[in-house]
Order: C-alpha cells, then sequence, then structure tokens
C-alpha cells in the first residue's frame, strides 16, 4: 500500500486485517509468522533510528525507518508505516520533530502488541 502525502493518521488503521488477508490468500496462520516476525525484529531497527538520532547519522536514520516502513507495509501496520515514512522523509536535524514520530512508533507499537497478544 503506497500512503500518498495526503493520508491522515486517522484514516489508518493499526492493523489492516483484510488486506493482509487478500494478500496472503486468505491464510490466518500465515498471519501469525509474518508479525512475530515483525515483531522479532523491530526493537532493533527502532534502536539504530535512536542511535542515529544521537550520533546524527542521516543514512542510518533513513535506512532503518525505510525498513520499519517496508515491513510494516508488509504485515498492513499502516501507522506504524505512516510513522516510519516520516522519519524517513525527516531531516536528521529536525530532532524534535523525530523525537516525537518516534515516540508515536513506539506507542503504535504497544497497539499492536495487544491486538497480538501472543
Amino acid at each position: 500500500m503506497k500512503m500518498s502525502r495526503n493520508v491522515k493518521i486517522d484514516e489508518l488503521k493499526h492493523f489492516n486485517r483484510d488486506r493482509l488477508l487478500e494478500i496472503i490468500d486468505g491464510d490466518e496462520e500465515f498471519i501469525i509468522v509474518l508479525v512475530k516476525t515483525f515483531f522479532d525484529h523491530f526493537d532493533k531497527y527502532l534502536n539504530n533510528i535512536k542511535e542515529a538520532l544521537i550520533n546524527q547519522d542521516e543514512n542510518s536514520l533513513k535506512l532503518n525507518s525505510h525498513t520499519i516502513k517496508g515491513s510494516s507495509r508488509s504485515v498492513s501496520f499502516e501507522k506504524m508505516a505512516f510513522y516510519a515514512s516520516k522519519i524517513e522523509e525527516a531531516e536528521i536535524k529536525q530532532k524534535e520533530k523525530i523525537e516525537e514520530l518516534i515516540k508515536n512508533i513506539e506507542e503504535e507499537y504497544l497497539n499492536l502488541k495487544k491486538i497480538f497478544d501472543f
């Protein structure tokens, strides 16, 4: 799902189950595999984003936010993908904006963990 620049966060779902089921031909069990894989790798990429901000490493910031964006889209985590795309678009000098987006991502992660209680 490519998001246009005009998309508003309120228009997005935490998890678009119907869209993901369509992509994976209705395989409910595969959803669990995909989501567990996402959760297993999420902390690494988020920590890399935080370190990139501290170290003013724009390449790492963009690479790791791009990775979260792509993996979020692959499991239909629409809001997570939105926030990650905003970090990817930001300039490293926009520290406060990026810090706020990181908080949004952390909150969204908690929302998703509530949806997938395993």
